[in-house]
């Protein structure tokens, strides 16, 4: 059972989610904007895997990361916590008044497997929708077939791959 609770309060989209699930280690995940409080957790969260994925770390390719978070200001980005501790993030940054993309979608290694990255993806698509959009895209390594799977299992269609890349589009529901 999962109930979301927006905060009234705040100019930023913050959800509270009490996850039901046999295999999770606490009842309760947080999803809610980054704060600046979060940003070197949610750095170290990316870089590290980052590094798990490919053996090393190279910051000229991750300027984005380098830059946090003055690099996604006009995107959502979401931050999944469990007692206190970043263990997910996600970004939906649009591109054009009806399309977005999903980016630096990362789950802690300790936390994956737990439903915590669909949760995150989840309400990265509630958020496209309310904002109007039709369509959310995104890339990943092809050769990182963990992701590819995920996304595919989320619903998302193979549009094509290139450059060691696939990409994948989401149809949002109108209406």
């Amino acid at each position: 059972m999962m109930q979301l609770h927006h905060n009234q309060n705040s100019n930023a989209t913050a959800f509270c989610c009490h996850v039901s699930q046999l295999h999770m280690l606490n009842s309760q995940v947080i999803i809610a904007p980054l704060t600046t409080e979060d940003v070197f957790c949610v750095r170290q969260l990316l870089v590290d895997g980052l590094t798990e994925r490919w053996g090393r770390y190279e910051a000229h390719y991750n300027p984005d990361i380098e830059t946090l978070p003055q690099c996604y200001q006009n995107s959502i980005f979401l931050v999944a916590k469990n007692s206190g501790q970043v263990v997910g993030t996600g970004v939906l940054r649009p591109i054009g008044s009806d399309r977005g993309e999903i980016c630096r979608m990362s789950v802690a290694a300790s936390h994956r497997r737990l439903g915590i990255g669909s949760l995150i993806l989840s309400h990265l698509l509630d958020v496209a929708h309310e904002m109007g959009m039709r369509e959310v895209c995104l890339e990943t390594s092809s050769c990182w077939q963990s992701a590819v799977q995920f996304y595919l299992r989320q619903g998302f269609r193979l549009t094509h791959v290139g450059g060691g890349n696939s990409y994948f589009s989401y149809i949002l529901r109108t209406g």
